[in-house]
């Protein structure tokens, strides 16, 4: 604990003196930068969200748009990062509010290699109170879903290429509700009775023990199948719903693989090697006729 306190401690001071030698032209530049790519981050989200609340997410409609935001967003990306590179997170004493808000949302937009590499930098910007506790939140929630790790306040959730709407794993149900609680968010069954996302009923798994699977399965026409059998080895412990979707607990052990199929009369079965160190998995599949058509 005292070596993480130390480690926070540099960091700050470094940031601090790598900002103090800025220029006023260069702080101005840079200030401008980021306000710039702050702005941008919200506005090609806006119209996204705008598509994707009038059709869906994966709608055809929404392709441009989403390109459009994916493209920003990597702009936004090798700007920020390379000024957090050269001149660390800058406080709001040392750039401005919106200015210092792009490093987080743009981080927090990026994809998990750069998370991983600048959460520290997460954990003082929380610390010098310049990122709210419900951001902070969905930042930790974020970077844990991404690996594969039960999240920790139940912030993140997903919608697949079948539209079903999902929660990704909580470590402990009891105890995100005790923290969401804290950071002015309602709870889990508050959230869920609005919000009606698919999710594992389990209030706590045990994770040292059990994966969860989530499966999303669909034909050549891009339909969900139903009642897919998923077998671990050659127990069934599980089926599709009718949009090919399921949540299952599977065990693992350390180290060991399993094999998941996937198997319905008619259609092609499809294997799945799977090593017991995440506490969840997506597994996407899309099954064709065992037999081809003459």
């Amino acid at each position: 604990m005292k070596q993480i306190i130390v480690i926070l401690a540099l960091i700050l001071i470094g940031f601090g003196t790598r900002a103090q030698k800025l220029t006023r032209s260069e702080s101005k530049k840079i200030v401008s930068e980021l306000e710039r790519a702050y702005d941008l981050d919200q506005s090609t989200r806006k119209s996204y969200n705008q598509c994707a609340s009038e059709h869906s997410a994966n709608s055809m409609h929404c392709d441009e748009f989403r390109k459009a935001l994916i493209y920003q967003d990597s702009l936004n990306q090798k700007i920020v990062f390379n000024i957090i590179d050269q001149y660390g997170w800058l406080s709001v004493k040392h750039s401005s509010i919106k200015a210092n808000k792009a490093f987080f949302y743009v981080l927090q937009h990026a994809q998990v290699q750069a998370q991983i590499k600048y959460a520290d930098l997460v954990d003082v910007a929380f610390k010098r109170k310049e990122i709210t506790p419900v951001e902070y939140a969905f930042f930790v929630d974020r970077l844990k879903s991404k690996q594969g790790k039960a999240q920790i306040y139940g912030t993140q959730e997903a919608t697949d290429n079948l539209g079903n709407s999902y929660l990704y794993p909580i470590k402990d149900w009891h105890l995100s509700d005790s923290l969401r609680k804290q950071i002015g968010m309602p709870t889990l069954k508050e959230f869920l009775k609005t919000d009606h996302a698919k999710y594992y009923d389990s209030p706590k798994p045990d994770f040292n023990n059990h994966a969860i699977l989530i499966g999303h399965i669909w034909d050549t026409s891009n339909k969900g199948i139903e009642k897919v059998n998923v077998l671990v080895d050659s127990t069934v412990i599980g089926k599709t719903d009718s949009n090919g979707f399921f949540i299952l607990l599977v065990d693992k052990e350390k180290g060991k693989t399993i094999t998941i199929t996937l198997q319905k009369e008619g259609l092609k079965q499809i294997k799945y090697p799977i090593k017991g160190e995440q506490d969840f998995y997506d597994i996407y599949a899309q099954l064709h006729n065992s037999v081809k058509k003459e």
